[in-house]
This record gives C-alpha cells, sequence and structure tokens, in this order.
C-alpha cells in the first residue's frame, strides 16, 4: 500500500510568521519585477489571463518536458478529471496547458476561476505563491516523484521557511511510486532508418563532444540523431552540427530523416525515438551542476545508455539502466564506451539464431 507523508515537519508561530513576512517580501518582488517579465513574449501571452478548466480537476504540474513524462502517467489514471499544465518557457511541453504565474494578483485568481479539488506537483516545484494560496482555500498539495533536487536541497536550509513553505504539504517519493517516467504512453517512434545512435536532452557541450566522438567511430557508422533539452537551443544545436559541411535533417521541418545526422527539434518524440535505437547518450553527464538527466525512457526501451561521471541528480534511475560508463572527458574514451554500447545494442535486437551464430 502506497502512503503520503509530510513533506516537513509541523510549522511552528514563528515559523508561520517568518512565513507571513517572507511571502510579503515575494509579492512585493513581484511587483517590482512585473514590467520587466512583461517584456518576454511567453509572459505576455500568458501571465494574466491563462486557461481554467472547469472547476473540480487534479491540477497536475510539471515544469518541463522530463517531468511530464510523469503527469502524462498521472492523466492517463485521472483521465479527464486531471488538469496537466508546464511553465517551462525554454522546453514547451505540447500536451500541457501553461501554468499561472506565481505573481500577485494572477494565481488567487486563476484558482477562484478553476477551483481544483488538488494540486499534484511533479518532482520539486514548489512556488510560495501557488502553496499559499491553496492553502489559504483549503486545496490538498501533493508532491509525487519527489527527489532532491539542488533547489529544494537550498530551501531545506532556511529551516523555518522550508517548514512554512511545506505546511500540510504531502510527498510520495520515488521508492514508494516506482519510476513513473516508465509508466508514461510513448508517442509512435519515427521511421528513421538503423542503425541509429541517439543523443537524449544534451545540454551546452554533450553535442560537441558527441560529435567528435561519433566521427572517430569506425565506418560504417550508425546514424546520429541529437536532441537537445530545451528548444531554444534548436537553431545554435542546428549550426554547431553543419559546421563541418554536414547535410543536417530537421524533424521540425519535415525533412527526410535519411541524412548521417538527425536534429529532434521537437517536444514529446524522443521516447518514441529510443524504441528504435541501438545505444544512446544521456545527456548532462558530464556537468556536475546538472548532475545527468535522467535514462529512464532509454531503460523503458532497453536500450544500452553511455554516460559520463556526473549522475547524481537522479540516482534511483540508474540503478535500473544498462550504463556504459566514460569515465575521462576524452574523445578516445567516449568512442570506446560508444563502440561498447551499440554494440550491447545490436546484440539484444538479433534474432536468437544470429546472436547464436555471432557467439
Amino acid at each position: 500500500m502506497v502512503t503520503s507523508r509530510p513533506l516537513s515537519p509541523p510549522a511552528s508561530v514563528l515559523d508561520r510568521v517568518l512565513g507571513t513576512l517572507f511571502l510579503a517580501l515575494w509579492r512585493t518582488l513581484g511587483l517590482v519585477a512585473l514590467p520587466f517579465i512583461l517584456l518576454h513574449p511567453h509572459a505576455r501571452r500568458h501571465a494574466w489571463r491563462v486557461p481554467a478548466p472547469a472547476p473540480g480537476r487534479t491540477w497536475i504540474h510539471g515544469a518541463s518536458a522530463g517531468e511530464h513524462r510523469v503527469v502524462e502517467a498521472l492523466r492517463a489514471a485521472h483521465g479527464p478529471g486531471a488538469w496537466p499544465t508546464s511553465s517551462s518557457a525554454r522546453t514547451p511541453v505540447p500536451t500541457a496547458f501553461p501554468a499561472p504565474w506565481d505573481l500577485p494578483f494572477v494565481v488567487g485568481g486563476w484558482l477562484e476561476r478553476a477551483r481544483p479539488c488538488r494540486l499534484v506537483l511533479v518532482e520539486s516545484s514548489l512556488w510560495p505563491g501557488w502553496l499559499a494560496a491553496c492553502r489559504r482555500r483549503g486545496i490538498p498539495v501533493m508532491v509525487v516523484h519527489a527527489r532532491q533536487s539542488r533547489g529544494t536541497a537550498r530551501l531545506r536550509r532556511l529551516g523555518p521557511l522550508w517548514r512554512w513553505l511545506c505546511a500540510g504539504v504531502q510527498v510520495l517519493d520515488q521508492t514508494e511510486t516506482g519510476d513513473l517516467k516508465r509508466a508514461a504512453p510513448a508517442a509512435p517512434g519515427l521511421d528513421i532508418p538503423g542503425p541509429l545512435l541517439v543523443g537524449a536532452s544534451t545540454r551546452p557541450g554533450d553535442e560537441a563532444r558527441l560529435l567528435a566522438a561519433w566521427s572517430a567511430l569506425p565506418a560504417p557508422r550508425p546514424r546520429l540523431l541529437v536532441a537537445p533539452r530545451h528548444a531554444a537551443r534548436f537553431d545554435a544545436v542546428h549550426r554547431l552540427l553543419q559546421a563541418d559541411g554536414r547535410t543536417v535533417a530537421r524533424r521540425s521541418r519535415g525533412d527526410a530523416l535519411d541524412t548521417d545526422v538527425v536534429l529532434l527539434d521537437t517536444m514529446g518524440e524522443l521516447a518514441g525515438v529510443l524504441h528504435h535505437a541501438d545505444a544512446t547518450f544521456i545527456g548532462g553527464t558530464f556537468d556536475p551542476d546538472i548532475g545527468g538527466h535522467a535514462p529512464t525512457e532509454a531503460t523503458a526501451a532497453g536500450v544500452p545508455a553511455i554516460a559520463g561521471p556526473c549522475r547524481h541528480a537522479n540516482p534511483a534511475a540508474w540503478d535500473e539502466a544498462r550504463v556504459w560508463d566514460v569515465d575521462a572527458d576524452a574523445t578516445s574514451a567516449l568512442v570506446a564506451a560508444l563502440q561498447a554500447g551499440l554494440a550491447a545494442g545490436r546484440q539484444a535486437a538479433s534474432p536468437p539464431s544470429a546472436r547464436a551464430r555471432e557467439t
């Protein structure tokens, strides 16, 4: 039986006093920042009048595309009773509605129109205005698939403010629910001729590192598909991939995907693509500030995951993955790991009779 627990110890009277002062400061800062925030086109579209569901639905919020794998699993369980939202301007989520901004006079008005029966936050999107407004209206709040992010760790160190912020919030962590990202339905895979190597959720520096290693692989090389983590980097990554005169197909333009290099510059298709991959390189695993993105989709697809040494952001997800380590930040080390991972992926994809002949 899965049970919830409080996210923090009970708030004392002093905690509540300090929390009230903090909320007043937060709202003041929001008013001061509002003119600058509204200069952003995303804010102008969504800050004041975001869509609201019919009253009584479960409001499920995940900030990014990765978190929306969990949102989709929860949405499948709740059916039409769910209202999924996202607040990521860098990584738009096609299946989610924009979330109300945590600004004075925005959240309260939206809650009055939407009147959700509960708020479910995925992983660690703890916005003070949201939590205070829900608490004032008696709307239960729960965090699912909880993990210790850098932001959450900083908040916990604030002691009284953390206890006030999370008063009444319940939590279900990943050890209790399992990896809900693996339960989410995957989009149909693209028809990309193989063999295929995927760079998944790549961050700055990952594309150049992966491209150098892929170029050093012996012929015949697999097709390389690169899926950047954030939409804002699609154009820059496209220029990088074209740097040596390569022809690069862009998914968003409807290009034929039979070129040596493909840029997956759409959202929501990576999980489906991985079901056709021979191996995948996981982004963020060479950056200690990121700590590696989770290999959940690769694990669900049974695809070998090649990764650098920085994998502390979500250790539970890595426990279940088939990982080929790259211990040194050198092209030769990554080439060796790619070769081993691709060989393992091809071996797993071979029919039993072919595998017997290969051994």
